[in-house]
This record gives C-alpha cells, sequence and structure tokens, in this order.
C-alpha cells in the first residue's frame, strides 16, 4: 500500500495559520526525520535542532509549494529539504571526520536521486512508517481474532481458508475482518491527511 501526504492536506499547510494541519505534519514526520538525521551521521546533541530546521524550511517553501504528482512526491521534495539542511549544518560544523564526511556526501548523493536504491529504500522505509503508525493507531478498537484475521490476510498473505481454520471461523469472516480494518485504516489515513 503507497502512502502520499494528501493533496487536501497540503493545501491546507500553504495557509500558515491552519495550526491543525501543522501539527498533524510534524507529528506525522518528526520520528521519522529524526531517524534519517540520524542515519545522516548527525549527532543525537544536533539531530532536534536540524528537524527545527527542516520545518522552518517547510514553512517558509510551502506557500509556494505546488503539488504535481508528475514532478514528485511531497515526501520527496521533504527528503531534498532534509538533506540540504545536514549539508548546511555539516558546512558550519567546526569538526568534520573525513570519513564520516565521504559516508555522508555518497549517501546524500544516492537519497538526491530518485532511482538509488537508497531513495526507494527511504520510500519504502516513509510507507512502513505509515502503516505502523496507522496500524498502531487503530488495533485496539478491533477484538483480537478480527485483528489476526487481518494481520494474517492483509500482511502475512495467508489465505482465507487457512486463516479460518486456524482461528476457527469461517472464511467469509476473515475476509470481513480484513475488510473492517482496511476501511478503519483508510478512514484514519485520511484523518491524518494521508492517501492510500
Amino acid at each position: 500500500m503507497a502512502m502520499t501526504t494528501a493533496p487536501a492536506l497540503l493545501a491546507r499547510l500553504q495557509n500558515r495559520s491552519d495550526a491543525d494541519a501543522w501539527k498533524q505534519l510534524l507529528d506525522l514526520y518528526t520520528p521519522l526525520l529524526l531517524r534519517w538525521v540520524g542515519r545522516l551521521g548527525v549527532s543525537t546533541n544536533d539531530a532536534d535542532d536540524l528537524v527545527q530546521e527542516v520545518w522552518q524550511a517547510v514553512a517558509r517553501e510551502m506557500p509556494d509549494f505546488n503539488y504535481d504528482p508528475n514532478r514528485g512526491s511531497f515526501r520527496g521534495w521533504l527528503k531534498s529539504i532534509l538533506l540540504n539542511r545536514v549539508r548546511d549544518h555539516r558546512r558550519r560544523s567546526k569538526y568534520r571526520a573525513v570519513a564520516v564526511s565521504d559516508q555522508f556526501d555518497a549517501l546524500a548523493d544516492l537519497l538526491a536521486d530518485d532511482a538509488s536504491e537508497a531513495s526507494k529504500q527511504w520510500d519504502r522505509e516513509h510507507d512502513r512508517y505509515i502503516l505502523t503508525r496507522l496500524l498502531d493507531r487503530v488495533r485496539d478498537e478491533f477484538s483480537s481474532n478480527t485483528w489476526k484475521a487481518f494481520v494474517q490476510l492483509a500482511i502475512a498473505g495467508h489465505d482465507a481458508e487457512t486463516v479460518a481454520a486456524e482461528l476457527k471461523i469461517t472464511a467469509n469472516a476473515a475476509r470481513i475482518a480484513r475488510c473492517r480494518v482496511l476501511a478503519r485504516l483508510r478512514e484514519e489515513a485520511k484523518t491524518l491527511g494521508i492517501d492510500t
């Protein structure tokens, strides 16, 4: 399931005074950005400040951001801003180990290339991260059997008959459980400003 930031949320973000939209975006993406700045060699002490710089750049540039899926995704734009802020941070840094610098430069170049494996990994991690957030948000709304049926069918890829036998339900009940959870995930994704 590919996850994209919904155009409706992006439009709301262009209005700097829409605090709810900005809170939604920050809550959703800040943990992922922190994970990535760590991978890019930024110290834990500097990570929060750097992510704050990313959000300041996004806020500054958002009024001029025009979402065009043919030109790229919001996550790609966010990745570019992140890489630029990390590069700026490294230039300002008084201490710059050559080996770490070379590793960063190589990874940054790979991430900047949308066709690279590193960039594809960024996209896969983004989607896994968003899916995990969605799953965590809705899990407690379902019975144990409904959740197990969903996980076995939708995530593990087992067939309905096998899941039904394991959970002692009908195959149709297993399929219905999967559909109920998927519908709820889509609904929750919309509240987070994510298109599935």
